[in-house]
């Protein structure tokens, strides 16, 4: 698990090799999850969560308006366990 803690942690493009949305922020505005490889952004409101087979797709979340908030929690299971 990782904790993306705020005000607003915005990621680059990346994939999680070794993956739900907390704040108060206008989810049509931004904080969208970008899927590179899939050429879409999906609106990601607040306590949402989705699974994605993140070693794969590399993926990016935008960032929110001024004043808002936003956190995250990151839990993903390393190729190593299995």
């Amino acid at each position: 698990m990782t904790p993306n803690l705020g005000p607003d942690p915005c990621a680059v493009p990346h994939k999680d090799f070794k993956n739900l949305s907390f704040g108060e922020f206008d989810a049509t505005k931004g904080g969208h999850l970008v899927l590179w490889d899939l050429d879409i952004a999906i609106e990601f409101p607040a306590h949402s969560t989705i699974l994605i087979p993140s070693a794969i797709l590399e993926h990016s979340n935008t960032a929110i308006q001024d004043g808002e908030s936003r956190m995250s929690i990151t839990q993903y299971n390393t190729a190593g366990i299995f």
